[in-house]
């Protein structure tokens, strides 16, 4: 019965030490700090248009470096670049966004998500809105 007692708490601490609880050490933290507005609004844009961009700025603030580990939007009409996936701590990199305003008239709010390995904070997010004025037919 020990030994079996002695294999759990074992399993337990090594699962423990082995989680990524999202905690850090005061010299391990990445961090960010959006630099500026989270949000753009394009106002009212042509649905034939053509896409709209628009930038936003965040910076490195952790003692360690900030790693961009995938980006995600909220729809196929917006789309997220940013130019590098590592981010030493105190620098800056501008993140763009697109909007496609073909596919429907009115008003949009859509979201961009950086997943980041920040702590305690993972997801830079940013939004764009606006409102897609339809095309006139013919």
């Amino acid at each position: 019965m020990r030994f079996i007692c002695f294999i759990v708490i074992f399993i337990m601490t090594w699962c423990s030490v082995m989680a990524d609880d999202g905690h850090c050490t005061a010299d391990t933290c990445a961090r960010f700090e959006i630099v500026g507005e989270a949000a753009y609004d394009f106002g009212d844009i042509p649905q034939d248009g053509g896409p709209v961009e628009c930038s936003f700025e965040f910076k490195s603030v952790g003692s360690a470096p900030l790693l961009i580990l995938a980006g995600s939007t909220t729809c196929p009409c917006t789309q997220v670049a940013y130019s590098q996936d590592v981010l030493p701590p105190g620098d800056s990199l501008t993140m763009t966004v697109t909007y496609d305003p073909s596919l429907r008239p009115g008003q949009f709010r859509q979201a961009a998500v950086l997943k980041t390995n920040a702590s305690p904070y993972q997801f830079i997010r940013v939004y764009v809105t606006g409102n897609v004025i339809a095309q006139h037919q013919s």
